[in-house]
């Protein structure tokens, strides 16, 4: 295969070991792409050009984890395979949706290097400043921008939005229609995302439970979910992710499960891209993955949630049953890790991950991918320790 500086080829081949054939060259070109090769692709965490290959098959974007590659990855639904042969880039203007990717990184809302933010808010009582709420929402989309080209320059290929991004979005004193409003520049940020291959993803707090017994509260979670929907429509993201928890129990866990299921079913928009997380308290993996499945959505495991709320699995086991719910869906499986700050109480994040903390998940993961994201204070600087090609800040700004 030619070598390219971004581009490589997905083609089809033939198991000649099952069929004793091999593909014949007189074969139509194949200029669009089927839905298992949609499937294997976006597995190994690949892009799609604009253009068609010159040779048979679709041109793909993406940079290998090694300095050179040869691989061959044939999805066991099918005798497709992807056979990519490239030279490492410089960091620099990096496409990082990279060939057989085991683990890809990313982080939570802020950069500590550049510095940048997309969590910016103001008090409700300014709500009614328009112009004030206008500027503060283009600098978190603009920061988001920065965030983003950061990420793609330094090997970084996630990244979760603040849940503020457009504060008070869902509230009904919102005084404008920030779709219409905010359209291009949400447009243009999730453009630049899908281009640098950057995933991007949102986590609506604890206090959004569409199982509620107390419909106050369940319509004001759909408005907050359709919020985040519509962020990640506006941005045309096709891999982006809502997270979002089970809530309460209220005595009464299968009810409370059949209630978030029933409430959920009808929100087609919001289903296409949640998933759902297993919580230190209430609902386990086992829980979390069996009401995901009744939605037909993904699964993610937390690591230190799985830790105080194991529900009899182990990590291993608990990976066993969120990993294949992505499957689906035809995106990389995403997980979450945290430690615990052991100068604070319970739950409170330490600015990095331990070493014994990241073994245990590298362990339970084994051989399989995944798209971690590290939930820490130290935001991109916990990556370091991580291995990821991330400059170390000086301890005088990470303090500040």
């Amino acid at each position: 295969m030619r070598e390219n500086r971004d581009s490589l080829e997905i083609r089809e081949s033939r198991n000649n070991a099952e069929s004793g054939e091999g593909t014949s060259p007189s074969r139509a070109p194949v200029l669009a792409e089927t839905r298992r090769q949609r499937i294997l692709r976006r597995r190994a965490g690949f892009r799609l050009s604009t253009e068609p290959s010159p040779r048979r098959g679709l041109r793909l974007i993406g940079v290998p984890a090694a300095d050179e590659c040869v691989a061959d990855m044939r999805s066991a639904i099918g005798g497709f395979a992807i056979r990519a042969k490239v030279k490492k880039l410089p960091a620099k203007g990096r496409a990082m949706m990279y060939h057989n990717a085991m683990i890809r990184l990313g982080y939570v809302t802020q950069n500590l290097s550049i510095p940048a933010s997309t969590n910016r808010s103001l008090r409700l009582a300014n709500l009614g400043d328009e112009g004030k709420l206008k500027t503060l929402i283009r600098d978190n989309i603009s920061d988001l921008e920065k965030i983003i080209r950061w990420n793609s320059e330094h090997g970084v290929g996630l990244f979760r939005m603040g849940q503020n991004l457009i504060p008070f979005a869902s509230h009904p004193e919102f005084p404008y229609d920030w779709k219409v409003a905010h359209d291009e520049e949400l447009a243009r940020a999730g453009k630049l995302a899908s281009s640098l291959g950057v995933r991007l993803s949102m986590h609506p707090g604890q206090y959004i439970n569409p199982g509620s017994p107390k419909s106050e509260v369940v319509e004001r979670s759909l408005h907050e979910l359709r919020y985040v929907a519509g962020i990640l429509a506006a941005m045309g993201v096709e891999d982006g992710v809502l997270v979002l928890h089970l809530g309460g129990a209220y005595d009464d866990k299968k009810a409370s499960a059949k209630r978030f299921v029933e409430t959920m079913k009808p929100e087609t928009k919001t289903l296409r891209h949640l998933a759902l997380e297993n919580d230190e308290r209430i609902w386990s993996v086992r829980e979390v993955s069996e009401t995901a499945a009744a939605l037909g959505i993904p699964a993610i495991t937390d690591t230190p949630h799985h830790a105080l709320n194991p529900g009899a699995l182990a990590l291993e086991e608990a990976l066993d049953l969120s990993l294949p719910t992505w499957e689906e869906r035809g995106d990389r499986p995403k997980l979450h890790i945290s430690s615990q700050n052991p100068e604070k109480q319970a739950g409170a994040h330490d600015f990095s991950i331990h070493a014994g903390d990241w073994e245990i998940l590298r362990t339970a993961l084994g051989s399989r991918e995944a798209d971690v994201m590290v939930e820490a204070k130290g935001k991109e600087q916990a990556l370091i320790p991580l291995g990821a090609n991330v400059p170390k800040l000086s301890e005088e700004k990470n303090r500040a």
